[in-house]
């Protein structure tokens, strides 16, 4: 059962204006002295022939596109008693859609005192809902089948295009200006759910694979251009926005498999989603007597993702291997360039880029990337793996470049931030329970960031000039990364719980400044790590009951920190009389690590328990195979033993660093006269 959306949709609109120069033989034959007297003062005549001689004519411009998706894709089987398909059952629904908005306003005045002006806007506003599920109805459904597969999926594209071009090369202004918006709120959902712990779904052929697979691979791309070159004065503006709410959902509730023993079962929410965002923008004036150019660009993207596997009243046993997985392998960028240049008095750039990822409202509840257990029990015989993961792996880029050149004065900053709030969590209830002799369950951080801003400002003019050029990049992390698991385990083999922070930040501000007489370049990159990383384990049993079980052979319970932080601050100024150059570096980490175990808990262990947080092998650890693979297989061997005398690996590895901060500011100045350099770095731990 497939239900599909796909097909392009493609939107353009164009628009343009021109004022042209009276030709010589018109101006000849038109003159407001001849025409007055042929036709009378105030005469048809005369009235063209003044028009004929016009300085000041202004040429409009502006287009706009708009896509308003609504889409609800759906494949369910749904309310009934029995279903037995003896070569599987497979529902799907996707969403395959390609939808490109194009919009492009030119305006052109060629008189000697003319104006040109060009507008573009793009907007697509989307709300879809892509579904792909088994349900039972007003009583129980049984499935009889060898295999069951249900996939979700978005694989949508939209790409908008706004772009403006304004020019009077002998005139007044030239001004243009663009906006690209897209807003869209989509929600992926697969799932096999019952109505109620009565009216169960219940599989009853042994040996039956389950897939449950939930899929956002969606794209936006937003682009606002923006020329403008005016005789006296230049300015162009553009503005690129995305706000996109994205919940990718897997859901398993009232389900048993009871009877039976299954094969494999895989059951997973992945958001893939890419959102890209430029503001791009040139400015300039080159008249008889230019005043100036300026440019501004701006690029947002604003991302609300929940990413969640949920097991809710559900019970399955599996001889094969069993894997869930809550995945965001999000990728968001902007960028924003503007370059000024003029002849005239004053050149002004800037850029701004800015990315925000968040977590998105889940009824009422901020969810990031989750895997949810609530009243279930999962089994994987023999030595198969069962493994529980919330794995973020986002990649968020912010750009901004601002240049601005101009005789007396020029000006130029930028702007990159990236701001990232998404939790990673893993949380298993009270009532739950893990058994299987390969078991695993962690809450994995690997998410990257990059912020990038460059500002580079000129003054050429001679003595009487002055030029700034400034940036300040960000990145501002705050995402805790979370175990919490309050039900019994049971393994012949080996356990591990685990939350591990491996975040990648690199922040680079650089800024620049020449002139004849004053110059001063900026530069500023903050970096705040926050957020912790914390197994808990803390059941809390009611009076007379019994405590909850970890019945174990091995057993490993670690928090591990290894983000890797590298920040960069550079500038210089350079000028005749006075130069000067300042960068600041601020790195700040409050990131808590910790591993508690408490409450109504039983751990029974037949072979090595390893309780860490950090990346220290506890004193005293026996050498067990298991054990010494698990932490082998962490980045960089962090608990491998070694000798420092010998061996340039695990605690003891100087070639590289698991977990590391590097914090490096250059400022530069010179000057004929007076030349002033300041730079400051500091880094905070606490």
């Amino acid at each position: 059962l497939t239900a599909k959306s796909s097909g392009p949709t493609i939107q353009a609109a164009i628009a343009a204006a021109v004022v042209t120069k009276p030709s010589p033989a018109s101006a000849a034959s038109g003159s407001p002295t001849a025409a007055g007297a042929a036709s009378g003062s105030g005469g048809i005549a005369g009235v063209a022939a003044q028009a004929s001689q016009s300085k000041g004519g202004f040429g409009i411009s502006g287009s706009a596109t708009s896509f308003r998706d609504r889409v609800d894709v759906s494949a369910k089987v749904e309310d009934l008693k029995k279903l037995k398909a003896d070569n599987g059952v497979s529902l799907s629904a996707l969403d395959e859609g390609v939808h490109i908005q194009v919009a492009g306003a030119g305006a052109v005045s060629l008189q000697d005192q003319g104006v040109g002006i060009a507008g573009a806007i793009t907007v697509v506003d989307a709300v879809k809902t892509i579904a792909a599920e088994y349900l039972a109805g007003d009583g129980p459904s049984e499935l009889n089948t060898n295999k069951l597969e249900i996939l979700a999926k978005d694989r949508s594209t939209y790409v908008s295009l706004a772009a403006g071009l304004a020019a009077s090369p002998t005139g007044k202004l030239a001004v243009s200006g663009s906006i690209a918006v897209a807003v869209s709120n989509t929600t992926v959902r697969a799932g096999v759910r019952g109505s109620s712990s009565s009216n169960r779904v219940s599989f009853s052929n042994t040996g039956m694979q389950l897939s449950v697979v939930s899929l956002n691979d969606a794209s936006y791309v937003q682009i606002a251009g923006s020329i403008a070159y005016g005789g006296k004065m230049g300015v162009g503006a553009g503005l690129g926005v995305a706000n996109i709410t994205t919940k990718v959902q897997t859901q398993i509730k009232h389900v048993t498999s009871s009877a039976v023993q299954l094969g494999i079962i895989t059951l997973s929410a992945t958001n893939n989603l890419a959102t890209n965002t430029v503001a791009a923008g040139v400015a300039a004036s080159k008249g008889a007597a230019p005043a100036g150019a300026g440019v501004g660009m701006v690029a947002i993207n604003v991302v609300s993702a929940a990413t969640v596997v949920e097991f809710d009243d559900a019970t399955l046993s599996s001889s094969g291997d069993v894997a869930v997985l809550a995945k965001d392998s999000l990728y968001v960028a902007t960028g924003a360039g503007g370059l000024a240049l003029t002849k005239g008095a004053a050149g002004v750039g800037v850029a701004i880029a800015v990315n925000v990822v968040q977590n998105a409202d889940v009824d009422g509840t901020e969810t990031g990337t989750l895997v949810k257990m609530v009243g279930s029990s999962l089994t994987s015989t023999g030595s198969n793996q069962l493994s529980l993961g919330a794995n973020s792996d986002a990649t968020l880029i912010a750009a901004a470049v601002g240049a601005a050149v101009g005789k007396t004065a020029g000006i130029a900053g930028s702007a990159a931030a990236n701001r990232y709030r998404l939790k990673t969590n893993v949380d298993v209830d009270l009532s739950s329970e893990l058994t299987g002799d390969n078991l695993t369950v962690i809450a994995d951080q690997q998410s990257n960031q990059t912020a990038f801003a460059g500002a580079l400002a000129g003054a050429f003019g001679g003595s009487d000039t002055g030029a700034f050029g400034a940036s300040i990049a960000l990145n501002l992390i705050d995402g805790e990364t979370r175990v919490d698991y309050d039900g019994a385990i049971s393994s012949a083999g080996s356990a591990i719980v685990q939350a591990r922070s491996q975040q990648t930040l690199v922040t680079v501000g650089v800024g620049g400044a020449g002139s004849g007489n004053f110059a001063l370049g900026g530069s500023i990159a903050v970096t705040e790590l926050n957020g912790a990383t914390t197994v808990n384990a803390d059941p809390n049993v009611t009076a007379g009951s019994s405590n909850k079980a970890w019945n174990v052979n091995n057993l490993t319970v670690s928090a591990q920190e290894g983000s890797s932080v590298v920040s960069f601050a550079g500038t210089i100024g350079v000028a005749s009389n006075v130069g000067i150059g300042a960068a600041l570096g601020f790195v700040t980490s409050n990131r808590n690590v910790s591993t508690s175990i408490s409450g109504d808990l039983t751990i029974t262990t037949t072979g090595h328990a390893a309780i860490t947080a950090g990346s220290q092998l506890p004193a005293g650890a026996s050498a067990n195979s298991e054990v010494t693979t698990a932490f082998n297989n962490l980045p960089d061997e962090a608990f491998a033993d070694s000798d420092p005398a010998t061996d340039d690996s695990g605690l003891s590895r100087t070639s590289t660093a698991n977990s590391q901060i590097v914090n490096i500011g250059v400022a530069a100045s010179g000057s004929r006269s007076n030349a002033f350099g300041f730079n400051q770095g500091k880094t905070s731990i606490d």
